[in-house]
């Protein structure tokens, strides 16, 4: 489970969504410099793998809230 945190943005018809997953990145940037303290996994100084599944036996989704307005 990846926690994101709530933000607003109207979607136009048209208008898409990119989700980007990455690991290794500065804990200070413009972009994270945001986001609450407890956003941050503390490292374990190993190599991880991530596995992302996207197929038939390991089907992958995005649930967002939204609100009609």
């Amino acid at each position: 489970m990846v926690r994101l945190y709530p933000f607003a943005n109207t979607f136009n018809p048209g208008h898409r969504l990119v989700v980007e997953l990455s690991n290794g990145e500065p804990l200070a940037d413009e972009h994270n410099s945001l986001l609450p303290p407890d956003a941050f996994h503390l490292p374990v100084g190993r190599p991880v793998t991530h596995k992302i599944y996207r197929d038939a036996h390991h089907q992958s989704r995005l649930v967002l809230p939204f609100t009609v307005g």
